[in-house]
């Protein structure tokens, strides 16, 4: 009966999920004019491989609490970035919605 019981916890195990890959993302939100903005703000992130085998980009739309400006998201946390999006370096693009007037720029 143990060998059972030891197999069965081994396969439990091995279907266990890998946990996902994760990125920290931290941003600055301003007018056109470069006034910061605070609220709630739709963004669309996407995650670009720079690799030689890149795939199509990993791309979310969210919203953000913008606080003085600043706001933070942690991209794969809702979608799962798949981990060959991260593989051979990528670069994290954020955009506003056309036609807003919104900046997007890395918190620096």
């Amino acid at each position: 009966m143990r060998p059972l019981t030891l197999l069965a916890a081994c396969i439990a195990l091995g279907a266990a999920p890998a946990a996902a890959a994760q990125v920290s993302y931290a941003g600055a939100l301003t007018d056109a004019s470069g006034s910061p903005l605070a609220g709630s703000y739709l963004l669309r992130f996407s995650v670009v491989g720079e690799g030689a085998g890149a795939k199509e980009p990993w791309t979310e739309q969210r919203y953000v609490k913008s606080e003085g400006g600043r706001f933070s998201a942690v991209l794969g946390s809702r979608k799962p970035l798949p981990d060959s999006a991260l593989s051979g370096g990528y670069r994290i693009l954020v955009e506003a919605p056309p036609g807003t007037g919104w900046v997007v720029s890395a918190a620096g």
